[in-house]
């Protein structure tokens, strides 16, 4: 698999789980720390980027 259509992908899932929960999204980029950078993400969804990856 390509590493840009990989990291596409968890862009994609990670702004969709902020959006759907209301929450802002910093700009995303190779270098971002999703547990660490993105408000919430891990308190409010835990594996859910990991587990909508793996089923789509």
């Amino acid at each position: 698999m390509d590493k840009k259509i990989v990291e596409q992908a968890l862009k994609d899932v990670v702004e969709d789980i902020q959006s759907n929960s209301g929450l802002d999204c910093p700009p995303l980029s190779g270098k971002t720390k999703p547990a660490d950078e993105v408000p919430s993400l891990i308190a409010k969804c835990g594996l859910q980027p990991q587990r909508l990856l793996l089923t789509n």
